[in-house]
């Protein structure tokens, strides 16, 4: 199981975007440089996935 966030803080938001500068440096992508030019409506689009802790996740019972 998972939650879905939107990102919240300045901290967040601005370590997705040097995220995907770095991957623009390595590797040119045009993705990349288009989120990077239209980053103020780009980052909008982003969401968290948050897993949830593995003491929460259901465990499956062996058949008899």
């Amino acid at each position: 199981m998972v939650d879905i966030e939107r990102l919240e803080s300045a901290e967040e938001i601005h370590m997705l975007k040097s995220l995907v500068q770095e991957h623009f440096d390595h590797t040119g992508s045009s993705k990349g440089a288009g989120l990077l030019q239209n980053w103020a409506e780009e980052v909008s689009r982003f969401w968290k996935i948050i897993p949830h802790p593995p003491e929460a996740k259901p465990r499956l019972q062996a058949c008899a």
